[in-house]
């Protein structure tokens, strides 16, 4: 029988020097990629992880002469980033059986502001006169314009004034155009297309959520009536007055 040889100090450190350091360094890669470790190291160091990869598998099924090409383009389907899905499990408790409109609560400027509306049908951003004059902003940050802003009967408002505005949705920040409109609504901010573009969201009205990327990390943020929300009392909370519009 053999004798296994010790691995000398010196063979070590011959074989460290071949390493490339930038590649295999852990410390190196969780400093790149925080809060990522490859497929290939959860699975050897997890028995539960493996467990489940292997329950997928045994129940993926493909054609018995499936070629290699084609079962490489499938797995990298699987494994794909930056995939913004749903599923009947984020539901809400009604399941389909509601019509409601998505409202996100946000963060914009000093106050948190409830009722804020998500709506991919306008082209624009929307914060009614009444929702700035409780923000208290000052004059000199408001620009004249002359945009028409039309509903979806086709009737038009003309917004003589726009405002950047600093909003937080879940944990990242943006900085974003609004109209100024002078109108009786339901909502106290609307974030459309521009917005929605900007952040690259995906909303799903029948989930009650919207979900984006943020820092490498998929965002997602649940509709008001869903959440519990805990108020700093240092922070105002603007709320809508009523229902008085669409």
């Amino acid at each position: 029988m053999s004798v296994k040889k010790s691995v000398t100090e010196e063979e070590a450190e011959e074989f460290l020097k071949k390493m490339k350091v930038q590649d295999y360094s852990i410390v190196e890669k969780l400093r790149k990629t925080p809060a990522q470790i490859s497929l290939l190291s959860l699975l050897i160091h997890s028995d539960g992880h493996r467990r489940v990869l292997m329950e997928i598998l045994n129940e993926a099924h493909v054609p018995d002469k499936i070629t290699v090409n084609h079962l490489k383009t499938i797995a990298g389907k699987i494994f794909e980033a930056n995939r913004i899905t749903f599923s009947d499990d984020e539901l809400p408790m009604e399941g389909t059986e509601h019509n409601r409109a998505l409202y996100l609560i946000v963060k914009c400027e000093d106050s948190v502001v409830s009722r804020v509306l998500v709506d991919n049908g306008y082209s624009v951003n929307i914060c009614p006169l009444s929702t700035l004059q409780k923000l208290k902003i000052g004059t000199e940050r408001i620009h004249l314009n002359i945009v028409c802003v039309r509903g979806f009967d086709g009737g038009g408002k003309d917004s003589v004034t726009d405002i950047m505005l600093e909003l937080s949705i879940g944990p990242v920040e943006f900085t974003m155009e609004f109209q100024v409109l002078d109108v009786v609504v339901s909502y106290n901010l609307l974030l459309g297309k521009p917005w929605i573009h900007a952040a690259k969201a995906v909303p799903s009205f029948l989930h009650q959520m919207v979900k984006f990327e943020g820092d490498r990390q998929e965002i997602v943020v649940h509709g008001e009536e869903d959440l519990s929300v805990c108020i700093d009392t240092i922070v105002p909370l603007v709320e809508v007055e009523d229902d008085k519009g669409p």
